[in-house]
């Protein structure tokens, strides 16, 4: 028969040993995997000498300031396998510490055991009480993942937070009956062994669901960039086909030109070269700033706003390369114009405008649309007039949260009849700017 100190010894054990992992969600919180110096193998090996010292210090002294010094030592030891400051390795030693050393106390509290002596053996048994405090931390690493995630601009639907927090709350609850209401010591050490598993690998599909989602957004983005690729090489093989054709009648157009002003018919060659302007200058290319990222963009997207037989002006002024993730280009252009789109749809008397300007290592992007003069608002902000709120309405917080990433601004404002748009974007100033900058002024549509 297992005796009711080996039994706590056990349990404590398998308890402890999903530390490690919990230390580990913790340290990877705090820094990105780009940033670990050592090999995978290594870093795991580092993980559970982790969990090895810091048990068996509980195990042989169980004093209180041992522990503490172990564990801050042991959480210390495991920030220097990544690459960054000391500031932020103390850091992230003294948060995890903070967040473990607190679902203990917590649950000490919580079972009774109330005088905890600092620099004397303690003498805390309590199973339950091994066992649901890891649970607890594991549940604050989760957390803290997911806001870090959020913070980071990162999409965590509402069923993922719902699912990762099901997992460790339904486990306390069932370790909870286990070991108040089963008495068989055997049945105890399986159920502990099989609440550290699901909690692992629980935390494990959720990461691969989250990066599996991260990757279809990616996709998706990626669909849409090669769309407004293709779109622009279509507008480049026009550009060129008709460049080719006018080059090939120019001799003709020329010859007309002269007999015209030989005979004096000065109007005539005047409309003559207007009906010349207008051939040469349709099209549907907007932007030939040679940024090849905003071109394809704004040449794809600005086509619907013209096809609502809006009159469309463009200023353009950048250069052929930015410090700009084209990902970020298209998440803000494109859900700019697409809302301009949906507003102007409604609007009586349509007009709309585009101003690109890069200066000094600042992308300033800046729209002006017309409207029907009606704003719809949920709770203090803008909100979309589509049926389909769930999948709509998310423009404006992409734009927002792609901004801060270059720790930039996006602001919209209104009158009774114009929309307003601007995003500001600090880019790298080794870009030489102005004086290379291509710029451009279009204004196509009905005045």
């Amino acid at each position: 028969m297992i005796s009711d100190e080996l039994l706590y010894k056990i349990v404590y054990c398998i308890a402890y040993a999903f530390n490690g992992y919990i230390v580990y969600t913790f340290m990877s919180t705090f820094f990105d995997k780009q940033t670990l110096r050592v090999r995978k193998w290594i870093s795991y090996l580092c993980y559970v000498s982790y969990v090895l010292v810091t048990s068996l210090g509980y195990l042989i002294f169980n004093i209180a300031i041992i522990n503490l010094m172990t564990n801050v030592l042991g959480l210390a030891a495991l920030t220097f396998m990544y690459s960054a400051t000391l500031q932020k390795r103390f850091s992230a030693a003294l948060y995890t510490y903070i967040f473990l050393f607190t679902s203990e106390i917590a649950v000490y509290l919580l079972t009774g055991y109330n005088d905890i002596p600092i620099f004397e053996k303690g003498f805390y048994r309590d199973i339950y009480g091994a066992v649901i405090c890891r649970v607890l931390s594991f549940a604050a690493a989760v957390v803290l993942k997911n806001f870090k995630a959020m913070k980071n601009k990162e999409k965590v639907p509402a069923i993922l937070w719902v699912c990762t927090m099901f997992v460790p709350v339904s486990t306390m609850i069932l370790q909870t009956i286990v070991i108040y209401y089963i008495k068989n010591r055997y049945v105890l050490i399986l159920s502990v062994c099989v609440t550290v598993l699901l909690n692992v690998v629980s935390f494990m599909l959720y990461d691969a669901i989250k990066q599996m989602y991260a990757e279809i957004m990616k996709a998706a983005l990626v669909e849409q960039e090669k769309e407004h690729y293709y779109n622009q090489c279509r507008i480049m093989q026009s550009s060129a086909e008709n460049m080719r054709k006018f080059r090939h009648d120019i001799t003709n157009h020329l010859c007309s030109l002269h007999e015209m002003l030989e005979n004096g018919r000065y109007k005539n060659a005047d409309d003559y070269i207007q009906s010349l302007i207008k051939i040469n200058g349709s099209g549907s290319s907007y932007s030939n700033s040679g940024n090849v990222v905003i071109d394809s963009i704004l040449n794809y997207k600005l086509q619907r706003v013209a096809q609502l037989g809006c009159t469309v002006k463009a200023d353009i002024a950048l250069p052929a390369e930015l410090e700009l993730d084209p990902a970020d280009m298209t998440i803000i252009l494109s859900n700019l114009i697409d809302n301009a789109c949906e507003a102007l749809e409604k609007a009586d008397k349509r007009e709309y405008s585009l101003k690109i300007i890069y200066t000094k290592g600042r992308l300033m992007i800046h729209q002006q649309n017309s409207y029907s003069g009606k704003v719809k608002r949920s709770g203090g902000k803008i909100a979309t007039s589509k049926k389909d709120a769930e999948n709509h309405g998310l423009g404006l917080g992409n734009i927002k949260d792609a901004a801060m990433r270059y720790n930039g601004i996006f602001k919209t404002e209104y009158d009774d009849r114009y929309f307003y748009s601007s995003v500001l974007l600090y880019l790298s100033e080794s870009v030489e700017a102005e004086e290379n900058n291509i710029s451009q002024k279009v204004t196509i549509g009905a005045e």
